[in-house]
């Protein structure tokens, strides 16, 4: 499952890790957060509204989508995202962007 693989990468980078399934539930766990990672096609949708929660405040935001969803990853830009990336590029560039 790809959500266990962030969460070993983030743990192996000293990051604690919580995994909310709804982007609806990402509001309500900010709390502490300095960034949040987020799946622009989350199952149930609420990814965007999430985008927005966290930029509002003030964590660090980044997002990720396929590659041929162009209009879901410049509306994850446009919600406030720090960082867009397709899910390759996120792939690619987790433990570089759980690093820094």
């Amino acid at each position: 499952m790809f959500s266990t693989r962030v969460r070993d990468a983030a743990r192996q980078h000293g990051h604690e890790c919580q995994i909310v399934t709804k982007g609806s539930d990402v509001a309500a766990n900010l709390a502490g957060a300095d960034l949040v990672v987020i799946d622009l096609m989350v199952p149930g949708g609420g990814a965007l509204e999430a985008v927005s929660a966290a930029a509002a405040a003030g964590v660090t935001v980044v997002a990720y989508g396929e590659h041929v969803q162009a209009e879901v990853l410049q509306a994850g830009r446009d919600a406030g995202a720090d960082e867009v990336l397709t899910r390759s590029e996120f792939t690619r560039r987790l433990a570089t962007l759980l690093s820094s």
